[in-house]
């Protein structure tokens, strides 16, 4: 296996621009997409940063502000944090929602200055939880990716499978975070320096301005919310898990790995082995294995890879655990860590991953990067319902993904270990009153809450596990048979060994591609027109969703329709009446997320 460092170097192009002197800062423009804190994205023409001032824009007579709402717009568009966009992916957190300042021209604090300006196209964003990789990958890494492909597009010389030119676009953070744990997968998304927030704090004297900027990104593939305003879960969207898979398959072809998932009689050796059928060793295996394989008797090259924890929320008998699972199924077990893989070799040992296990955290995001037909089984200790946390559930579930997933409760008291004395962020209660702690310690499941203190919570998550093996065996047995069948119906439906070929993304449709016709309509009704996309297959039919403008607290504010021309004509709105559609696309099985809304008054 190829060791690849996280200190190893990236490839870097490109270097800061000198510090200049500047009598005057240049004008800026600012146009924005979308309607509202949680879909706006905006393309700002000069903007720049002080320590002092923060972030601002140079407002003149010559500046355009195209779909920039108002002070007052903002605040009525009701929402709970006050901004122009949001900066993450996370909708509505205080900590997402960003506004720039406006300054004069002509002010004399804005003159004479030492200025640093940035000519590349530069992506402004805000990492939400630099040291998770879950926050990493789901919040910021495949929003920026899709945000990039939007924006930059492009390609690479000798690459033309890449989604869009690394040289083209840079990055700046604008969180305190340094380069902190999980930096390393946005080293992939551009092979220019990446700024971090602190660098342009170092001079409080100079003003940093970047004359081509995006702030703000859509949230195509977000499919979780951690419960800040009520108890976490899935968000009531849908999201394509082949714009999941399109960012894994980024990540494994720039490693060199192969993206398509191939499949044989090879699939099924665990199976097999467990039914009792006579499988010759797999010299190869056994050899792949290295000292590890000595004197066993492997039968395939696929892994069982355990996601190991070793300072909290452990699998007590994790060893015994792999050594009943070589024994049983005879492939190879692998202890995968944090302290001991890279994220390169994290997606190496995803790849070849017939089956991963883990506790419930954030390390298990990494089976987006494994085939399709592979089982994903979460543990959960003692008295954490598992229904009620459940973003690897949701993701293994997403149309397209093609994962087996199975959630694991201890249900045996008896195999937990707790830890009262620990720290608070860590589960301990020992600072709580003593009738406070009975009382945790006497509820049996961890009631509904929301982040990210509940002691209830925090209690048992840290709990340490004995895992009853036989059990785990079995309900493995029953994720393996249905890998099986997976794997089967889907050679059998795309025709082909290579799962993915037939894996063409139907076009979303997005954008200024819509049109409401006016004239010799009658009155109260839509007629409502879109372009047909041309970046994906063409699609079935459409499904057009329909709200009516200034309609709130409705429990299901839309109405569907279908269609399979680029149009649909409505009868049956009150005169006046705004009609607020967006549109999706479909291609046999698969789907797009619904695309930008637009309005028609009818």
């Amino acid at each position: 296996m190829v060791k690849h460092k996280e200190d190893e170097k990236l490839p870097v192009f490109g270097e800061k621009p000198p510090i200049m002197d500047m009598w005057r800062l240049p004008s800026s423009s600012v146009w924005c997409t979308g309607n509202s804190l949680n879909n706006r994205v905006c393309k700002i023409r000069n903007i720049c940063y002080n320590n002092k001032y923060q972030w601002f824009i140079v407002r003149n007579n010559a500046s355009v502000l195209s779909n920039v709402p108002t002070t007052a717009e903002i605040i009525n568009e009701g929402k709970p944090y006050i901004g122009l966009v949001e900066v993450s992916s996370v909708q509505d957190h205080p900590y997402t929602a960003w506004s720039y300042s406006e300054v004069s021209q002509f002010a004399p604090e804005f003159q004479n200055r030492k200025v640093r300006y940035h000519k590349d196209f530069t992506i402004l964003y805000k990492r939400f939880h630099g040291s998770n990789i879950m926050h990493t990958l789901h919040d910021d890494v495949m929003p920026l990716f899709h945000h990039i492909r939007r924006y930059v597009g492009g390609s690479m010389p000798g690459w033309d499978h890449f989604e869009f030119n690394l040289k083209q676009h840079r990055l700046q953070f604008i969180d305190d975070y340094e380069v902190a744990e999980t930096y390393r997968p946005f080293q992939y998304l551009t092979d220019m320096p990446i700024g971090l927030l602190s660098e342009l704090n170092e001079d409080k004297e100079l003003i940093t301005c970047f004359r081509d900027a995006t702030i703000g990104v859509k949230k195509l593939t977000t499919w979780y919310q951690y419960g800040f305003a009520g108890p976490q879960g899935p968000i009531p969207k849908f999201v394509n898990g082949l714009h999941v898979r399109m960012v894994a398959d980024y990540f494994t072809t720039r490693l060199g790995l192969p993206v398509e998932d191939s499949y044989d009689e090879a699939s099924d050796l665990m199976l097999k082995v467990w039914r009792g059928d006579q499988i010759p060793i797999d010299v190869k295996a056994v050899e792949a294995a290295g000292e590890k394989g000595v004197g066993k008797d492997y039968v395939g090259g696929d892994l069982i890879v355990i996601l190991s924890r070793t300072r909290n929320r452990l699998i007590s008998n994790e060893a015994a655990l792999a050594e009943a699972l070589e024994k049983k199924f005879r492939h190879q077990v692998v202890f995968m860590r944090n302290e001991d893989h890279s994220f390169e070799e994290q997606i190496i040992l995803m790849r070849r991953a017939k089956v991963v296990v883990g506790m419930h955290g954030s390390i298990l995001i990494m089976a987006m990067f494994c085939r399709k037909g592979t089982v994903l089984i979460e543990i959960y200790p003692w008295a954490v319902p598992s229904e009620n946390y459940t973003p690897y559930k949701t993701m293994a579930n997403l149309h397209g993904m093609y994962l087996v997933y199975r959630p694991l409760e201890n249900k045996h008291p008896e195999n937990t270990v707790s830890h009262e004395e620990w720290p608070e962020a860590l589960g301990g209660i020992a600072h709580l009153p003593a009738e406070e702690q009975k009382k945790i310690k006497d509820t049996p499941t961890v009631p509904p809450h929301k982040c990210c203190v509940d002691p209830y919570w925090l209690f048992r998550i840290y709990q340490d596990t004995t895992l009853d093996i036989p059990e785990f065996e079995a309900l493995l047995v029953d994720a393996l048979q249905e890998s099986a069948r997976m794997i089967e119906n889907l050679v059998k439906d795309g025709d082909a060994t290579f799962l993915g070929v037939r894996d063409i993304m139907p076009p979303m449709v997005v954008g200024p591609m819509f049109s409401c016709v006016g004239e010799g309509r009658p009155a109260g009704s839509m007629w409502a027109r879109w372009e047909e996309p041309w970046n994906g297959a063409k699609p079935d039919y459409y499904v057009v969703r329909t709200r009516i403008d200034g309609v709130e607290n409705v429990e299901d504010p839309y109405t569907y329709y279908s269609t399979n021309t680029t149009e649909l004509y409505v009868t049956g709105f009150k005169e006046g009446t705004g009609v607020i559609f967006s549109v999706k696309s479909i291609v046999g099985k698969e789907e797009t997320a619904y695309g930008d809304e637009a309005i028609c008054f009818v």
